[in-house]
């Protein structure tokens, strides 16, 4: 939401995943996410600009979970 990033879902191994880059070099994109199951389908920015938002569920069971990923270290919190 501050205009230094870009963001977008693309296939990574073969499999919908959220991805980054820095908006004046989109080719240094890069997957913040690995899921490797159903795929993302939806995200948002969170308002501090260094987190993805996004939900996913357990292979099917409709119980969503939250998740906040830094777009920096990638690391995935389950909220």
């Amino acid at each position: 939401p501050n205009g230094q990033y870009i963001s977008y879902l693309a296939p990574y191994n073969g499999v919908l995943n959220i991805y980054v880059a820095p908006i004046d070099n989109i080719q240094e994109a890069y997957p913040i996410t690995n899921d490797k199951k159903r795929g993302i389908r939806s995200y948002g920015w969170a308002y501090n600009n260094n987190h993805i938002i996004y939900i996913q569920d357990q292979e099917g069971d409709e119980n969503w979970q939250v998740h906040a990923v830094n777009i920096k270290d990638k690391q995935d919190n389950q909220l």
